[in-house]
């Protein structure tokens, strides 16, 4: 209870409470009328044109970055000169591949085909499936992909750092907490995979920098069951 309401008593504006508040109607409840009221339809996932500014200078981590996706969103939005370095970050080998392909006319974006966490290591990856959410870690999987923190895998300072995977987020967070303190960049972070996520990532970076991140949440799901929920941290200065 303290943790949800610590969150609450968190969030920037009344759009972030007002989505707070209907996914945990749903959860609670089973209310689907308060979900389809928060739905944002005018802009795309993590980029709330309103809140995140980005120009040539940003240095981008998409960690998650899928098949492209994400940085084809970005260049739409922002244009195709908004960036300095985007570094994309996949593990699933066939969203590896797509992923090349999409950015592969873009200037300074590196690929890396690693996982992201709290500390250097390797993962079984269980990728027998089809869409993204089955190419999951897994106790045992038909191969292994490198691990790594971003404290150390990263060695410029990031100004903008986007997550989505599946739930691992609270690890990735850990490893980077570093690049959180000392550059201060701007935050998207999916917060809908558990129930915990949704004030946990937001409290990780609270310790770390605090009184530093206005916080936000903005809403791109449906309104059976909450997904697609985005945490938005905007340092006070930008």
């Amino acid at each position: 209870r303290e943790d949800f309401l610590w969150m609450f008593r968190r969030l920037a504006d009344n759009t972030s409470r007002q989505v707070f508040a209907a996914v945990l109607r749903n959860w609670r409840f089973f209310e689907f009328e308060p979900l389809a009221k928060v739905i944002d339809r005018r802009y795309d996932d993590y980029f709330d044109l309103e809140l995140l500014h980005c120009d040539d200078r940003e240095v981008v981590a998409d960690v998650g970055a899928y098949v492209g996706d994400t940085f084809l969103s970005y260049v739409k939005n922002y244009g195709s000169g908004s960036y300095w370095r985007y570094y994309a970050y996949e593990i699933t080998p066939d969203s590896f591949a797509r992923l090349q392909t999409a950015t592969s006319s873009y200037p300074r974006v590196i690929c890396r085909r690693k996982g992201v966490g709290d500390a250097s290591g390797n993962m079984a990856l269980d990728s027998s499936g089809t869409d993204a959410s089955a190419n999951a870690v897994a106790a045992s999987g038909d191969e292994t992909v490198e691990v790594v923190a971003l404290d150390v895998d990263l060695q410029e300072p990031i100004t903008l750092l986007k997550m989505d995977i599946e739930g691992a987020e609270q690890s990735a967070i850990t490893g980077c907490l570093a690049h959180i303190r000392q550059d201060k960049p701007k935050l998207a972070l999916s917060v809908y995979h558990n129930f915990e996520d949704i004030w946990k990532l937001a409290k990780m970076v609270e310790d770390v920098a605090p009184e530093v991140y206005r916080f936000y949440l903005r809403y791109h799901g449906g309104n059976l069951w909450p997904s697609e929920i985005t945490l938005l941290g905007i340092p006070a200065e930008s």
